[in-house]
């Protein structure tokens, strides 16, 4: 298993401790075999820990970084795990709000693919055989990737819109960017950040980059970015990207759409989503902390939901032994 542990200092606030009851609720309640899964979490005196399944220590931009761009046939087979998890989600009435290839975090199958000189990214004819999001253990052990980190995923209610400006500076949409001054976000975003995603595959450096924040989000809200005439794509996948990218939310396609395109039928052409829909996520109100629970209480339902404001996020810290003494006397509490 894999473990994260946040230290309680880190959850002083309310808010930070809210923050945290929603990233722990909704990622129990996702059950995909392209989503790390949650396995269960308890907390002590100092620290909060969320044990979830075992990936490689590799994401999808170790692949970038140490493999350069990749080819259409080669990004295919990873971007059908993401539209079908993003479809999962997005089904569920959630929005990750956090996809990027630092979230693509590879099986261990999947990183030997990429590390095999016989086979690469997207090669391994064994790997990605199944359809769509079906849930079975065997499917779940064939996955090239599996989508993590819920710090920044919400549930929506019919017809409400978030207004938080929340993200990772490169895949941020403008929409997200106009924060309360705008009309609000909803599942588009995953849709954006899923047009960068591709991108980033297929270029090799995401669409909006530049050495500034500001002159990013200035680029975002412009939509100003060009492909490179160096690089063979063809002109479908470009207006899906263009798509994808659109400034209107309105006008990006949703992932059920997308799966149709023909880039995701590239080397699987009767690959599909799965007609089977997952029960959506019900927020509800958090109960009040009952100061004498020092567990976390574990339960199969799914709860409350509150944004939080973050710009670019920082890697877990390690642990301090002093945190103790900091550690906030209520401890964190996960309705039932």
């Amino acid at each position: 298993y894999a473990c994260k542990v946040v230290s309680k200092s880190s959850l002083a606030k309310e808010r930070a401790r809210k923050k945290m009851q929603t990233e722990i609720r909704i990622h129990r309640a996702v059950d995909c075999a392209h989503v790390v899964k949650f396995v269960r979490c308890f907390d002590d005196d100092a620290n909060v820990y969320i044990i979830m399944e075992l990936c490689s220590n590799k994401t999808l931009s170790d692949v970038v970084k140490t493999r350069g761009k990749l080819t259409e046939d080669e990004a295919a087979p990873y971007l059908r795990e993401v539209v079908a998890a993003g479809h999962h989600l997005h089904a569920m009435k959630v929005i990750h709000r956090d996809l990027k290839l630092g979230n693509l975090f590879l099986t261990q199958r999947g990183w030997e693919e990429v590390t095999n000189a016989e086979f690469g990214p997207g090669k391994d004819p064994t790997l990605g055989v199944f359809h769509g999001d079906a849930l079975d253990e065997s499917c779940s052990r064939d996955s090239r990737l599996k989508i993590g980190d819920f710090g920044l995923a919400c549930a929506l209610e019919h017809g409400v819109r978030r207004k938080t400006i929340c993200g990772t500076p490169n895949y941020i949409a403008p929409e997200v960017l106009e924060g309360s001054k705008g009309m609000g976000h909803s599942y588009e975003v995953d849709t954006w950040s899923f047009g960068v995603i591709l991108y980033t595959l297929l270029f090799g450096s995401p669409p909006f980059q530049t050495k500034e924040i500001k002159q990013t989000y200035k680029r975002i809200r412009a939509g100003d970015y060009s492909f490179p005439p160096d690089v063979v794509v063809e002109e479908s996948t470009k207006e899906l990207i263009r798509a994808a990218l659109h400034p209107e939310p309105g006008h990006r396609p949703s992932f059920q759409e997308i799966a149709s395109h023909p880039l995701l039928k590239r080397g699987a052409s009767d690959w599909t989503l799965s007609d089977v829909k997952p029960t959506p996520y019900t927020p509800r109100a958090p109960e009040s902390p009952t100061p004498k629970s020092r567990k976390v209480v574990e339960s199969s339902s799914a709860n409350g939901d509150v944004d939080v404001d973050v710009g670019a996020r920082s890697p877990l810290r390690a642990v301090d032994n002093g945190a103790r003494s900091a550690a906030p006397k209520t401890p964190l509490r996960v309705p039932v």
